[in-house]
């Protein structure tokens, strides 16, 4: 439906920044994807591990660890498609070192972030980071108190500011 209305406007282009799925571009006439590491490549830091917290992030994954040059680690979470709850919270590590970073595309409420951080502190990780392309933050920044200590996104959705935020224009 939204393709359609999308399409029905008869843009020259469309440029669409790391889609959640690859239905997306599929659906939308003179579709340009920009693809994360347009922005994802200017974090600084060094990090041992890059994250991917659940299925759908595994998909980008190998582009994330050759950006950050690091190792990947996959994780895992079930949700209850009733009420949203998430439960069963998996890291496929035994033990964790250094500074690690999250990779995904969007944050809504932040719930999995927080399931998979508490996880990757308990097996060792000094710093946890957040890097998603679409940052709603519904629930704020302050959910990730304790858990996350930088979170890095890009100026498509966000509108808050907060002193563990650093926000990137495109």
């Amino acid at each position: 439906v939204f393709a359609n209305l999308i399409n029905s406007q008869g843009y020259k282009s469309v440029e669409i920044l790391d889609p959640h799925s690859d239905v997306t571009p599929a659906l939308i006439d003179r579709v340009r994807v920009i693809p994360r590491s347009r922005w994802i490549n200017r974090i600084g830091g060094t990090f041992s591990h890059v994250i991917c917290p659940d299925a759908g992030a595994r998909k980008k994954a190998l582009k994330d660890e050759a950006i950050f040059k690091a190792p990947l680690i996959y994780c895992d979470k079930v949700r209850n498609t009733v009420t949203g709850e998430l439960s069963g919270f998996e890291v496929y590590a035994d033990k964790i070192e250094g500074d690690v970073i999250i990779v995904d595309d969007i944050c809504d409420g932040g719930g999995t972030f927080c399931g998979i951080a508490k996880i990757l502190k308990e097996k060792g990780a000094n710093s946890v980071s957040l890097a998603v392309s679409h940052g709603i933050f519904s629930k704020g920044l302050d959910i990730f108190d304790g858990l996350i200590d930088a979170v890095y996104t890009t100026n498509s959705w966000c509108n808050i500011t907060h002193s563990k935020l650093e926000v990137f224009k495109l």
